[in-house]
């Protein structure tokens, strides 16, 4: 008798299925920060792909430096209102503002024929060019340009008075003809006597007159006080322009001056005033006719 066949074991159970791998991380792992990743993704970058990130990031960078146009260590912060001092201090001293007014180097600063500035006046341009901010290597050009300026106002206004004197010297010179030399004369004893009745001195009674044509110069009080006397004096007597006759409207000609010369050569009395008393109303007569009689 056979045996039977030997049943068949069991084919073993298939092992199971492996886990499937992980999704990979981002390529940045943890060392970027999901505030930068955010900031990426606002600027339209995706942050799965490194070669995006860098070209777009090298790109903004690039452009950037377009608008920025100098390194960092160059730029300078402008202080707001409530700066501190010190800081407001430092922002100028970058623009080139020195810490002191003496420090403005004006030395080569000089005027047209060479010669020194005054002192006080560099003195006040120096406070007001701190005050204002006034760069140094700005402030020796700014005194410079101020400098042309005045001495070319100083120059106009000499050409002006120059001009104008000479206008009045022709229209006196018009106005007494031949006579200039005697009414000149006569002017300077008015002139004299007016400043002795105001109790002026010569130098006094200078300025005085020359004030008449400045309101408001030097010699105006004196001139104002020569006003008063002359006022004064007209209510008590008229001026007597000089002696004797002549049918020249009361103005001594050239050729009477001559004669009243020669004819006080010979007067022992004059010359007994003019020479042995020394006096005066005897010198002024004489000079006056010389005046007269030799004048160009």
């Amino acid at each position: 008798m056979t045996d039977p066949a030997p049943a068949h074991a069991p084919a073993p159970a298939p092992s199971p299925a492996p886990a499937p791998a992980p999704a990979p991380g981002p390529w940045y792992g943890d060392k970027i920060d999901q505030v930068t990743v955010g900031f990426w993704q606002n600027k339209g970058i995706d942050p799965s792909d490194p070669v995006a990130v860098a070209s777009k990031l090298t790109e903004f960078y690039r452009n950037s430096e377009r608008f920025v146009g100098a390194p960092p260590e160059e730029m300078i912060r402008i202080p707001k209102p409530n700066a501190a001092e010190s800081d407001i201090r430092a922002y100028w001293s970058r623009i080139g503002v020195p810490m002191e007014a003496k420090d403005y180097d004006l030395s080569g600063v000089k005027l047209s024929d060479g010669a020194d500035l005054d002192p006080a006046f560099v003195d006040m341009f120096r406070s007001a060019a701190h005050a204002s901010r006034v760069p140094k290597d700005q402030a020796t050009g700014l005194m410079t340009a101020l400098i042309k300026h005045m001495e070319a106002n100083d120059a106009a206004e000499l050409a002006e008075r120059t001009a104008q004197v000479k206008a009045e010297r022709e229209a006196l010179d018009k106005n007494w003809g031949t006579n200039k030399a005697y009414n000149q004369a006569i002017a300077n004893r008015a002139l004299e006597d007016l400043g002795k009745a105001a109790g002026l001195t010569p130098e006094q009674t200078k300025k005085a007159w020359d004030a008449l044509s400045e309101v408001g110069g030097v010699g105006a009080s004196y001139a104002m006080e020569m006003l008063r006397t002359i006022g004064a004096k007209l209510g008590e007597a008229p001026f007597i322009a000089g002696q004797g006759q002549n049918n020249n409207n009361g103005v001594m000609s050239k050729s009477q001056a001559l004669a009243e010369i020669e004819s006080l050569k010979k007067d022992r009395a004059f010359y007994k005033q003019l020479v042995t008393d020394q006096s005066a109303e005897a010198k002024r007569r004489w000079e006056n006719l010389h005046k007269i009689a030799y004048a160009a």
